[in-house]
């Protein structure tokens, strides 16, 4: 009924409380809160101790609880009690008003340990959920510079080692088959999903809070060792779930990749020629695609308020998207590789899940179609390889530098790959302390824009005694030091602009001495002050 204004006579909604129907019960309920003229809570009360239908029951207990009425403390707190979670947790909704009240807290605190993971979830939140420390300063769209368009050959075990918490946006990976492939031999099943688990808790660390794992599997066959055994089927998908779960992704959806027929191995050849019973083996046309999402007690609207609206504009995702949880869609063949991701099965996940300029994840990059159509999406990419023939064959498709590309693929092994985070790590920082700064102090020469990812722009204003110029550079805190660094040979006589140049190197460095942190200068003034130092390089010598 919508809302209901005070002097509403309400008198007939009661005896709907008795209807046959429980959907008139429901909605009985529901506006019988509404009502401000008088006390329904008896009634409701009552109501509820008779009613059978819990759907009903639960809309009285919400009904209650939006009264907001501290004289109902005592019958939501009873109502805790119940065997159905779903009043218990509409119970706890009510309470959750008197959370000052430390009575109530003593009833809500213990119901952490409650049965249902529903109860235990909402309890966690409201009490025990850890605030955020704000020790990650790179905000939540950026990602490491030193981490775009990087391949890796090496166990992506060892080379995540070096990657920092909270990097990537979106992992999507199809993990080696047991003991179908060559490349992908391990000595029991167990191990196999064991290995399966210290990858995706390693994904799970490097992956930025409330995004996403999208994992392609399939239950495989091994075959009979001779014709006296019999094959064996692996529910890979099934199996590794449960490891999932349990190390924090919570699960979102199971999406269907369905397949040809003519396109998988034939299986029902043999029942077929007899048609006997108990020897069916349908002809496996269907793949996993198992959704899940970093656990985390903010709704995706909190991930999505954290991008510009230019970039999300731009990364809505067209017409013409799938809205079933079946996608039909040709598997792809290749000579080097034998189990290719098709680009289009990419393309969805990609554009379903992430944002332009955001890092993609595949731990088991194969021959590369991850990264290949990351790049097409206007994404960065991370991958790794531990095969040096497809990491080759990853090379030779993404290693083609064009006029287009926002930044160039770099190839290493594990050793280069240490070096290459090292020299950047240093860089890395300062340009997190810069980004942390919403605004700068003002300056008569200086127009910093806001921070967007992981580049800034600003503008240089001088007067060159022809006439007024600006100058607008766009570029990462590294490029601006390597510029600097290019000027300083012919300032390096004059002591104030050495004085500069020893503290640009400090804050991009994350090092920065007590000697300029006065009390009078705040770090907008200090950035502001590292931004008039690359002026003065812009500017030159005075002559």
């Amino acid at each position: 009924m919508g809302y209901l204004p005070k002097n509403f006579d309400g008198s007939f909604l009661t005896p709907l409380l008795s209807h046959e129907y429980g959907k008139i019960r429901l909605l009985a309920a529901k506006n019988i809160a509404k009502l401000t003229n008088f006390d329904n809570t008896a009634i409701l009360l009552q109501t509820y101790q008779n009613e059978t239908d819990t759907g009903v029951k639960r809309e009285i207990v919400s009904a209650i609880g939006r009264m907001r009425n501290p004289g109902n403390k005592k019958i939501l707190i009873d109502m805790l009690e119940d065997n159905d979670p779903k009043i218990v947790c509409q119970a706890i909704r009510g309470l959750l008003v008197f959370k000052n009240d430390s009575k109530v807290t003593g009833k809500l605190k213990p119901l952490k340990n409650h049965q249902n993971e529903m109860v235990r979830a909402v309890i966690y939140k409201e009490f025990f959920a850890e605030k955020s420390s704000g020790k990650n300063v790179l905000r939540h769209p950026q990602s490491y510079d030193y981490l775009k368009n990087v391949v890796v050959n090496d166990d992506v075990l060892q080379v995540l080692k070096y990657v920092s918490d909270e990097s990537v946006h979106l992992t999507f990976t199809s993990p080696p088959y047991y003991n179908a492939r060559d490349y992908s031999i391990y000595s029991s099943y167990q191990d196999y999903l064991e290995f399966l688990e210290k990858v995706f808790k390693e994904t799970y660390r490097i992956t930025k809070e409330g995004r996403f794992l999208i994992v392609n599997t399939s239950p495989i066959i091994i075959p009979r060792v001779s014709r006296s055994h019999s094959s064996k089927r692996y529910p890979i998908p099934f199996d590794l779930h449960s490891y999932l779960v349990k190390m924090g992704w919570e699960f979102i959806d199971d999406i269907i990749w369905l397949k040809p027929e003519s396109s998988v191995k034939n299986r029902i050849g043999g029942f077929m020629q007899h048609r006997k019973p108990l020897a069916y083996k349908p002809n496996p046309v269907t793949e996993y695609l198992m959704v899940y999402r970093k656990q985390t007690e903010k709704l995706l609207d909190w991930n999505m308020r954290s991008y510009d609206l230019e970039t999300v504009n731009y990364s809505k995702v067209p017409d013409g998207y799938e809205t079933s949880n079946v996608w039909k869609i040709d598997p792809t063949f290749d000579k080097i590789h034998s189990a290719v991701f098709p680009a289009e099965l990419c393309r969805r996940v990609i554009q379903y899940y992430s944002f332009k300029g955001d890092l993609v994840f595949d731990p088991f990059a194969g021959s590369g179609t991850v990264g290949t159509t990351a790049k097409s999406l206007c994404r960065f990419f991370l991958l790794t390889e531990q095969e040096k023939t497809y990491f080759d064959y990853i090379k030779e498709k993404l290693g083609q530098e064009t006029l287009f590309d926002q930044l160039p693929a770099h190839f290493y092994n594990l050793k280069k790959f240490k070096e290459h985070i090292s020299q950047n790590k240093a860089f890395d920082f300062g340009e997190k302390q810069i980004s942390s700064l919403n605004t700068l102090a003002e300056s008569h020469n200086i127009k910093l824009d806001k921070h967007r990812k992981d580049f800034f722009s600003f503008e240089i204003c001088f007067d060159n005694q022809v006439n007024q110029m600006t100058e607008v550079y766009f570029g990462t805190v590294e490029e601006l030091f390597e510029f600097a660094n290019s000027k300083l040979m012919e300032l390096s006589d004059n002591e104030q602009l050495n004085s500069y140049q020893v503290f640009f190197k400090e804050l991009v460095s994350g090092t920065l001495s007590e000697t300029y942190t006065f009390n009078d200068f705040n770090k907008k003034h200090l950035a502001t002050k590292a931004m008039e130092y690359l002026y003065t390089l812009l500017k030159g010598p005075k002559k």
